[in-house]
């Protein structure tokens, strides 16, 4: 997530510099409230001429239960994210480093490495020396949906002799940890379309450049679709996914610059995800006693265990007791905001240290993101990050197979 001191990916300068760069885009320059208030009256005014229904029900759930979520593999995340923030590959995947043309090359090839299948897979050039990577799954209409996250991170101090190239940015949980998630849930829908064919929208899966420097990456790649023959009509966002602070069983919904149909329907696929109990959690209580977690805990790390008895089939709702909780930014601080801007039904989905009780959060409450301290062992719960890529694989199955009015 970009905030409002940035590093330059125009003169390449490793100093604290303002976020103003006209030069790249007006998005350069942080907005008035006034003139926040102006876009979303814009895209309220764009949606009552052009409406976009979305479903009041889900109807993928057994398939979600009984076959996809189970393709998610916690350990193979881990993996994938201690690669992408191993600093012997990527110091940082700043936009304007060497590292961060390697970042967009590494999803590239992963993505290959997932599927035999031929899949429209490209690079979507910017003003940066870092492309976004966008990969296009053909439906049976002529609408498509999307889910992306952003590849690269930054710094906000900078580097010690002052070049881009040293800079150390892990950038675990901003936003290596939506970028992995996002390959993941690709790899179990992949799975899912060669199982069952081809399914009624196409499906598109956007890792975004340089977000860090202001939306650069994903501004041009939904700038892009204004004159493609197939309509956008739904697209989530993940940034900063792997950081619970004090609410593990909280997932984060963004409240603006969102279309408020599409995040209604993103908060009820929360209840979905909550619902979900792996299999190898369910026990025939006839035969067996069980120790479940006490639920009703506040945090994971102080829940007592509790005896189950005399049930014909007990299930523990161990593996996702999420509820979902708002998140206000006030300003364009991620990617769903160029969606937005171009008048695209988006939706966000973030960690739960960013819900606030009051209307306009800070940046965040991770005290490590922007720094070189952003690592997977400082700030990284793999099993929150499970119930995002539950939550990202629901969302593309069910409007993957929607019929759009």
């Amino acid at each position: 997530m970009h905030s409002f001191y940035l590093l330059s990916c125009v003169g390449l300068a490793s100093a604290l510099v303002p976020q103003c760069h006209p030069q790249l885009g007006e998005e350069f320059c942080p907005s008035s409230q006034a003139m926040s208030n102006e876009h979303h009256a814009r895209y309220e005014e764009h949606r009552k001429e052009y409406p976009v229904i979305f479903p009041n029900s889900t109807t993928q759930n057994k398939v979600l239960e009984e076959t996809l979520f189970p393709e998610l593999n916690k350990a193979r995340v881990e993996k994938d994210l201690r690669e992408f923030t191993d600093p012997g590959l990527f110091k940082s995947r700043h936009c304007a480093s060497k590292f961060g043309k390697l970042a967009q090359y590494w999803i590239f090839d992963k993505i290959h490495n997932i599927t035999a299948r031929s899949v429209d897979v490209r690079f979507i050039r910017n003003k940066t020396p870092q492309s976004s990577v966008v990969i296009k799954i053909p439906g049976l209409s002529n609408n498509s949906i999307s889910i992306g996250a952003h590849i690269d991170s930054i710094n906000q101090y900078g580097s010690e002799n002052g070049t881009i190239d040293t800079m150390i940015a892990p950038g675990a949980d901003d936003n290596g940890s939506g970028s992995i998630v996002l390959l993941e849930v690709f790899r179990a829908f992949i799975a899912h379309v060669t199982a069952v064919g081809v399914l009624q929208n196409e499906v598109q899966f956007h890792w975004y450049a340089s977000e860090e420097i202001g939306l650069v990456g994903s501004r041009q790649v939904f700038s892009d679709m204004r004159d493609k023959s197939f309509p956008l009509r739904a697209t989530l966002n993940l940034d900063m996914i792997g950081y619970p602070g004090e609410g593990a069983d909280k997932i984060g919904v963004q409240q603006d610059h969102v279309d408020k149909n599409l995040t209604a329907f993103v908060t009820s696929l929360v209840e979905t995800v909550s619902n979900y109990v792996s299999s190898s959690f369910r026990a025939n209580l006839a035969h067996t006693v069980i120790i479940c977690p006490d639920l009703l805990s506040p945090s994971p790390l102080y829940r007592a265990p509790f005896m189950a008895f005399k049930s014909p089939l007990f299930t523990c709702n161990y593996y996702s007791n999420a509820s979902a909780g708002n998140i206000t930014c006030g300003y364009p601080c991620s990617d769903h905001a160029s969606a937005f801007r171009y008048k695209y039904a988006s939706a966000m989905v973030g960690e739960s240290a960013y819900i606030k009780t009051y209307p306009f959060a800070p940046v965040s409450s991770n005290p490590f993101i922007h720094t070189a301290s952003d690592t997977i062992e400082n700030n990284i719960d793999f099993d929150y990050m499970m119930k995002f890529a539950r939550l990202a694989l629901a969302f593309v199955v069910e409007l993957g197979d929607y019929h759009f009015e």
